[in-house]
Order: structure tokens, then sequence, then C-alpha cells
């Protein structure tokens, strides 16, 4: 894969969920908050596409929050993108059940939308109910039945370890959701964030923590099940069927730039990519401590004068940039709209890091990494030595597999991912 990607941050929902941690609030339909915030997305996309090569862009994809409850706001947002990025081959927008609607579903096919990936959950309603969802289980099904129809590849995500699910409501949503025409299928194990509602119960005592042997049975049960009706895994936690593969997925996990915009975006790549995406409003950033904050625009001069030699250094030296703006909506428009400036938290990584890292984000894919791509890592940096100790070290527990061309996860390594993934950023 080559060129970059584009990723748009919409943090509006109807309502939060319980277990949500994600940078999202809850909005009335048609506020003029949210106009706002559209606007200046319109406004910073635009500014963007002035200082790049828009022909580069793979894939899009807009996520939240709830894009679709934005309704007309997302479909003139996703028109533009189409008519300034020719070389955009998957364009994905998600959307909840109950605001995936006819006219929209019109609308941003329309516009260009490849893909709709539908926030499911589960099918049960005790499930969705203990969840927080604004939906149910016949709004969902009508929603995967409505973006089948309107010609678009459906995603569907569904939630494992919930409170009173058991093996038969677990097989029962996956029954539904492959019954009623999805083609993606993404599967997750609940995990509870300390800030959320669930967290909260949790932490008093008055929820139990989720069970992660269930969870682990369900994820086996869920690829036992998917695969007679033609769905194969091809990454950590996803299902497609053949063709039905998330490019902006796989995009992630092999190196591949991309521009996030909106209020805690985040966004990845070179110093150049970098400096263009700073082109889209005065900016001021921080390194990853938070500590040192200066104008981009004349970084050294700031840096040197704070004395903040070591991400000086490290700024200098780096081959890969990532980068996410401050999770303020309110912020985000105003710095747009208004030209202050937008801070942005910036990691400067050097090749060896940017090596582990894509050595451990590669082993997310069933595919796992080639022998090309080892021999890539100990160019970009990586000890030879430490590297085959630490793969012989994973194999011999169990976590990976060898053949003559790769190494891939196994079944341990694919259900205990973090133990692989921590030891090849170990690397770094």
């Amino acid at each position: 894969m080559a060129g970059s990607m584009l990723y748009i941050h919409i943090p509006f929902c109807v309502k939060r969920c319980n277990y949500c941690d994600f940078f999202t609030s809850a909005e009335k339909r048609g506020s003029a908050r949210i106009a706002a915030y559209m606007g200046a997305l319109g406004i910073q996309l635009k500014r963007l596409f002035n200082h790049i090569d828009t022909s580069t862009i793979q894939s899009c994809y807009i996520g939240g929050g709830t894009p679709s409850f934005t309704g007309s706001h997302l479909t003139e947002l996703a028109q533009f993108i189409t008519d300034e990025c020719k070389g955009v081959e998957e364009f994905t927008c998600e959307a909840n059940p109950e605001s995936f609607t006819f006219d929209l579903a019109e609308g941003l096919r329309k516009a260009g939308v490849t893909r709709i990936s539908l926030g499911v959950q589960s099918l049960s309603e005790k499930e969705l109910a203990y969840l927080g969802r604004a939906h149910n289980s016949s709004i969902a099904l009508s929603a995967i039945n409505l973006a089948k129809e309107s010609g678009f590849r459906v995603s569907c995500d569904l939630m494992c370890g919930l409170k009173g699910q058991t093996a038969e409501s677990w097989q029962a949503s996956l029954q539904g959701i492959v019954d009623a025409g999805a083609t993606h299928i993404s599967c997750y194990p609940l995990t509870i964030e300390p800030n959320t509602p669930l967290g909260k119960l949790v932490a008093s005592g008055l929820e139990d923590e989720p069970d992660e042997d269930f969870q682990a049975d369900c994820m086996l049960m869920a690829q036992k099940f998917l695969k007679p009706y033609g769905f194969e895994r091809y990454e950590v936690a996803s299902y497609a069927l053949t063709g039905q593969q998330c490019r902006h997925n796989l995009g992630y996990w092999s190196g591949i730039s991309y521009y996030g915009l909106g209020a805690g975006a985040s966004s990845m790549g070179t110093h150049e990519e970098l400096k263009a995406f700073m082109s889209t409003v005065p900016c001021a950033i921080r390194n990853e401590t938070e500590q040192a904050l200066c104008p981009v625009s004349d970084y050294k001069k700031e840096y040197q004068e704070t004395q903040a030699e070591e991400f000086l250094e490290q700024y200098n030296q780096a081959v890969r940039f990532r980068w996410r703006i401050q999770p303020d909506t309110a912020k985000f428009y105003e710095s747009v709209q208004n030209s202050e400036p937008l801070e942005l938290i910036v990691e400067a990584m050097s090749a060896k890091a940017a090596a582990a890292e894509d050595l451990m984000l590669g082993m997310r894919r069933v595919q796992g990494l080639s022998a090309a791509e080892l021999e890539q890592a100990i160019k970009r940096g990586i000890d030879q030595t430490l590297l085959n100790k630490t793969i012989d070290d994973l194999e011999q527990d169990g976590y990976l597999m060898r053949t003559e061309t790769k190494i891939i996860p196994t079944k341990k390594g694919w259900l205990e991912g973090n133990h692989v993934f921590g030891a090849l950023w170990d690397l770094a």
C-alpha cells in the first residue's frame, strides 16, 4: 500500500453510552455547535487540500462520536472530500442505527461513500440497555438492511463480555447481523474505562468486571461461527468476506501516513506532512509530556529559549511524527474559524522507534510480518541479535510461529496480543 489516508473526527452523539471513553459529547440535533464545528472542519480541509497532493489520499474514514447524527452536514462534507480527492478507493462513514435514515443513506451514496460502519454492539435488548445504546435490535437490523440495499459495503461492530451475555445470545447477535447482510464484522471485548458510568459502577462494587475467560471464548466462537459463512479474520478483531476487508484498517497496521482532522483527532506522517497539516491553522506544539509549548513557526528559537533541547534534538532527527489535536470542540472551531493558535501534542520518532512500531502494528494482521519487513526493520536500526532473540522467545512461549517467509501470531498470540505488541515495541 502507498499514499496516505484521511480521518475526520465528529464528536457528537444523541447520548453518551455507559462504556464510552472516546472524545464525544451529547448534543441536541441541529444545534448551532454542530453547525459551527462542521463548518470549521470544512475550512480546515480546504486549507489542507491546498497544501498536499490530494490524489495521494487512498482512503477516507469519518468516525466519532456519531457522524450520522449530523445529517446533511455529513453529506456535504463527504461530497467535498470526494470532489477534491480523486484517488480515494474506499470511503467509510460510521453511523449508529437510530440516526441512519433513508435520506442520509441516499445522500452519502451519491456523495461517494462506499462503506457504512454501524455500531450495532448487540442484538439483545438487555445487553443494549446495559451499554446505554440508543437503538434496539429491530432498528439495528433495519439499518443493516438499509445500508445493504443502498449499495454500501456494510461493517458491523459487536461487543462481548457484557453483563448477562451468554454464549447463546452472543451467537444470536452474530447470526442476526450475518443474516441481515453484513459483509464485515468486528468483535471487541468490553473494556471498562475509569471515568465512564460503567467504570464508576465497577469501582464502587455495584458491577463486576467483564469475565476475560468468557470474552476469550466469545472471540474464539466468533471465528468458528463466521467461517462457514465465508468470513475470514484478517486482523486482530475483524472478519470480512472475500474482497471486503477494510482498507483503512489495514493502512493503520501497514505504516501508511494519515491526516486526522477535528478535535481530538490523531495524525501520523513525515516532517513534510506535519508541516502541511500545520498550514491549515496557526499552531502551537507541545512535546509528549506537554511541558514545552511554542509557536511552530519559530519552534527552534522558542524551544531553545525554554531549554527543551531534548525534544529539539528528537525533532531534528525524527523520521516519523505523531500528532494529535487537543480534545476541545469549542477551541477547535474557534481556532480554525478565527485563525487562533491550535495546540498539537507532537511525538517525534527516530527511524529505530518507527521500525519497532511497524513491527508491533504489523502483528495485528493475520498475515503477520514478512521476511522482507523484518529485514527492513534491521536496516532502520533494530538490533538483529535482539530481534532474533525476541522472536525466538515469543515462538518458544507459543505466541507466534515461523514459516519460511514470515512470522505469524498463533491463537495464543491473537488472544494475548498485548504481550506480543509490547515485546516488539520494546525493541525501540
